[in-house]
């Protein structure tokens, strides 16, 4: 079925995001030739993302900011997939926002250090 197949049966909402579940696949696994597109791609976004890290949470080792971006990332893998289980193709984008951002600042800063953990 085409893609004027999915809007016509679904409406544009749903077309979306049937186009954003392919996207997340091919990014997850891009066909051979892509792979190094892709690759080159993705090195030029985590340059570009990781000074302004480096300097909002100094001492924080790299390989940590890269994990936290990942986690942070998988947030938005699962609600482009449909995969979470809150509803959020109903929430207006201000909505949004405001649910996200401490999700993804939280997952970003890590936390607060000075937390005392029940031992």
């Amino acid at each position: 079925m085409g893609a004027a197949g999915i809007g016509a049966m679904c409406g544009p909402p749903c077309e979306t995001q049937a186009f954003l579940r392919i996207l997340a696949r091919v990014i997850a696994d891009p066909p051979p030739e892509l792979r190094e597109w892709v690759a080159s791609t993705m090195a030029r976004g985590e340059a570009a993302l990781m000074e302004p890290l480096r300097r909002a949470l100094p001492g924080v080792p790299d390989d940590e900011l890269r994990f936290r971006v990942e986690c942070a990332a998988s947030v938005f893998h699962h609600m482009s997939t449909g995969s979470m289980r809150a509803v959020v193709g109903t929430k207006t984008e201000p909505e949004l926002e405001r649910l996200l951002v401490p999700v993804i600042a939280g997952a970003l800063a890590g936390g607060a250090r000075t937390a005392s953990v029940p031992a």
